[in-house]
């Protein structure tokens, strides 16, 4: 109420000047209320007077019956003044008012019991909101969307009244097995893999018009899945556009309003993968991930966020939560989505962000699998076919939470491969059939290779550091068998990241006696080299220990 009357009063020309709580009262000044003071004192009355010079204010809209309150929204009321009453209880009755404020105009006003007392006047001023809204001169009112499977954390929310605006119930898009037909769902990254995919799900959930967008034409195969769906009587746009840049995203709506069905939901399924160490990376290459994904979901939302729209579905990637060895890019680009999920959300709006595994057979990991299976393996992360990812779109817009995460993955063979499983995983593994050992349950345990390092006489460390690192290769590079003593790794196959995975397991194993540098694996760069150095460095640790 408060929020609405804001608006309308400065429609109207008048100065306002408000009252909140302390979490509220930052919202107010940014939406330029110059004088806002503690609801939760007395003392605004005589700060308003101080405020405007000791005139008072001409009208009060009252919601504060406490004790005091009413008579200190009473004492910066202006003579002949209007007060008018929208609380329930506690209030003064009119003749107590006329008692004690004569020269004000006092109204009590309950819209619900207007809707039957009078209806028709209640209607005709619904309208006139209807139509300055609808003329742009009011704006929607802020307000917090939970879904109704979650309505008992939405009203834990409103009990604690850190809220702003109001809080609304809303049923997921697919409560009703359907999509609109008389809308239009927009996919960017549209011409990849996954993006038909999603289209196809569109299609099944029978979207009226759906838009796929990408920066290039379609290839033979994004081509040979838009004949399909336009078989199956699906109306199927092709639009070129890079989302990433705001003109071209303008553009390419406009031309959409202008030709198709009202926009109703979109879903950023953009990615591009550019792997690398830091040492090796580059702004360039930092920029070809992050721009497609930060830039592009932050204009979707900007450009939408006046629309009202059934959902707002933002592919992110499980790289975001976990991290990933050589995709710093990657992770932070998606944990931007994640939040950008939750922003909308706390404005009101849909939003939503699913963070994917990898994919098998369509989208840009499965363009580098041969690159990048080896390590997915090594960390018990599996494939996600695109049945299970469509299956797991499906739910998920169904259940509409904020943020969710869909691997296939080995969960105990994750916590093995990382120095320090995090916390949020722990549940996880509790239900793991193998259940892991945390490192802080047994840090004083030593690994089986430091183990059998300080048992063994200082001639025969050398020969044990040798055979534990071709074992170790043969892992990470999955080898046939174990690579000779002097063959350089960079020739067997390995790359930067395979380099990091190795230097990770030797740290695991060594457990804190030795760590080893982000460089050893470059500067030892075979099996002979490395034991050497990792021998002369660890006698010393030893020694010293």
């Amino acid at each position: 109420m408060g929020l609405a009357a804001i608006q309308w009063a400065r429609a109207a020309g008048a100065e306002v000047i408000a009252t909140a709580s302390a979490p509220k009262r930052a919202y107010l000044r940014s939406l330029g209320v110059r004088h806002v003071f503690d609801s939760r004192s007395t003392d605004f009355g005589a700060k308003i007077l101080q405020a405007t010079g000791g005139t008072g204010v001409d009208v009060v809209l009252n919601s504060l019956t406490g004790p005091g309150f009413i008579e200190a929204s009473l004492s910066c009321l202006s003579r002949g003044g209007r007060f008018v009453e929208i609380a329930r209880r506690d209030i003064w009755s009119e003749e107590r008012m006329a008692a004690e404020r004569p020269d004000v105009a006092y109204s009590i006003m309950a819209l619900d019991a207007l809707k039957d007392d009078d209806a028709v006047r209640l209607g005709v001023a619904l309208r006139e909101v209807m139509d300055r809204l609808a003329a742009g001169e009011l704006e929607p009112l802020v307000h917090t969307r939970w879904p109704l499977a979650e309505v008992g954390s939405a009203m834990d929310f409103m009990r604690s009244a850190k809220h702003i605006g109001k809080i609304v119930l809303t049923a997921p898009p697919l409560a009703g097995e359907r999509l609109r037909g008389d809308r239009t769902y927009l996919v960017t990254g549209g011409l990849g893999g996954i993006g038909c995919a999603v289209a196809a799900w569109l299609a099944d959930r029978g979207a009226g018009t759906i838009v796929l967008n990408g920066r290039r034409p379609p290839h033979s195969d994004a081509e040979d899945a838009i004949r399909s769906l336009r078989r199956r009587g699906a109306r199927v746009v092709v639009e070129l556009a890079d989302v990433s840049d705001t003109a071209a995203l303008d553009a390419m709506l406009a031309r959409m309003d202008t030709a198709l069905p009202r926009l109703a939901g979109v879903i950023h399924s953009v990615g591009v993968l550019s792997d690398g160490s830091l040492v090796n990376q580059s702004w360039e290459r930092f920029r070809e991930v992050l721009w497609p994904k930060i830039l592009g979901g932050w204009h979707l939302h900007r450009a939408t966020r006046n629309r009202d729209l059934d959902l707002f579905v933002l592919f992110s990637s499980m790289a975001g939560v976990l991290g990933n060895a050589g995709q710093a890019n990657h992770a932070a680009a998606n944990a931007f989505l994640d939040q950008l999920a939750g922003h909308r959300r706390s404005l009101g709006l849909p939003g939503q962000s699913i963070q994917w595994g990898a994919w098998s057979g369509v989208g840009e990991a499965e363009e580098q699998r041969e690159r990048i299976a080896r390590r997915l393996e090594s960390h018990g992360v599996g494939w996600i076919s695109p049945r299970q990812g469509i299956g797991a779109l499906d739910h998920l817009v169904r259940l509409d939470p904020t943020t969710a995460a869909v691997a296939v993955a080995d969960w105990s063979v994750f916590a093995r491969s990382l120095d320090s499983p995090p916390p949020f995983l722990d549940e996880l593994l509790a239900r793991s059939t193998e259940r892991v050992e945390r490192p802080s349950d047994s840090a004083d345990a030593p690994s089986n290779l430091l183990r059998t390092l300080r048992e063994s006489p200082e001639e025969d460390r050398l020969a044990e550091l040798s055979a534990f690192l071709r074992r170790e290769v043969k892992s990470v590079l999955r080898l046939s068998s174990e690579p000779p003593l002097t063959t350089a790794f960079f020739d067997l196959g390995m790359d930067s990241l395979m380099a990091v995975e190795l230097r990770n397991r030797l740290n695991q194993q060594l457990g804190g006696a030795l760590t080893v540098s982000n460089t050893a694996v470059f500067d030892h760069p075979d099996v002979t080299s490395l034991a050497r150095h990792i021998d002369d460095a660890l006698g010393t640790a030893l020694r010293d220990r």
